[in-house]
């Protein structure tokens, strides 16, 4: 959601894979800040019993850790608010020859500076080809490439490798 058009938001916890359960009312499991009592949300009794890998997967732990969730929403809020291309910039939905449903791809552009989105929902994905995505740009400078890839073992959204004809 970080990559598309419009105002992103992000759940507390979100940034740490928090999960919660419905209904709605036990959705907001306390905050797991740390490995102390009460995922250190509070000294007091929580309203909600914390998840049960709170002392493992949390805050604290995922901080330190630069391929850790947290990070990768860091990394990603830091380059939507320092480049107007993902923040204000056009949408482009570009085909791919995706036969699983799993893979979604888009540019995103404003002005001179364009991001390619590609994004893996499933497994696993071999190749992935994208039919006349230009090299270059018009004044002839190959494009720029900045790789943040989060691999999610126990849901396995894993990497994609992108093919691409070489004719600009």
């Amino acid at each position: 959601m970080l990559m598309l058009p419009g105002t992103p938001f992000v759940y507390y916890g979100e940034e740490i894979g928090m999960t919660g359960a419905k209904p709605d009312e036990t959705i907001r499991t306390p905050m797991q800040w740390t490995s102390a009592p009460n995922g250190g949300f509070t000294t007091g009794p929580p309203w909600e019993p914390l998840q049960p890998d709170w002392r493992t997967n949390n805050a604290a732990v995922q901080d330190p850790n630069r391929l850790a969730l947290l990070n990768h929403y860091r990394t990603l809020i830091h380059l939507r608010n320092t480049n107007a291309a993902l923040n204000v910039g056009s949408l482009s939905v570009i085909p791919a020859d995706d036969t699983t449903g799993t893979i979604a791809v888009w540019l995103r552009t404003d002005g001179d500076t364009s991001f390619l989105i590609v994004v893996n929902f499933g497994r696993y994905h071999d190749y992935l080809y994208l039919p006349r995505l230009p090299l270059k740009n018009i004044d002839g400078n190959y494009f720029g490439v900045a790789a943040s890839s989060y691999m999610d073992p126990p849901h396995a959204c894993a990497s994609v490798f992108i093919a691409t004809n070489h004719e600009a």
